[in-house]
């Protein structure tokens, strides 16, 4: 006699099933995929073709540089987001890894608590 099999997917089988899968290509995909366009193109032969230095595309595989990371796509003839995908929005756009954006720490012209007054600095 066969033992019934569970076929009912649990609230967490179904939440995993449903989630997409993104992941960036592996770097020697992209080093591969560089190599096999007309070009024949390095790394190296690239950052210096576009007036970089030939480590600065490098960079680009181990975080994200939204340049840096359009000209490697534009050599292979695809969008970058299609070899980084965790680094761009739906909307093809860079995530920004800023937490903050704008002047210097310490520099603020804010209150500290709600309902301070600024002070404003005499031109006397």
């Amino acid at each position: 006699m066969k033992t019934p099999v569970n076929t009912k997917k649990t609230l967490r089988d179904r939440e995993i099933s449903h989630k997409k899968i993104v992941t960036d290509w592996h770097r020697a995909d992209i080093v591969a995929a560089l190599r096999k366009t007309p070009e024949k193109w390095s790394l190296s032969r690239l950052s210096i073709h576009h007036g970089y230095i030939r480590t600065a595309l490098g960079n680009c595989l181990r975080g994200p540089w939204p340049h840096g990371q359009r000209l490697i796509a534009e050599a292979i003839g695809v969008k970058p987001w299609e070899i980084w995908p965790s680094r761009y929005d739906g909307n093809g756009q860079p995530i920004s890894g800023r937490k903050e954006v704008g002047g210097r720490r310490g520099n603020s012209t804010t209150p500290e608590k709600p309902g301070t007054p600024i002070e404003q600095p005499n031109n006397a």
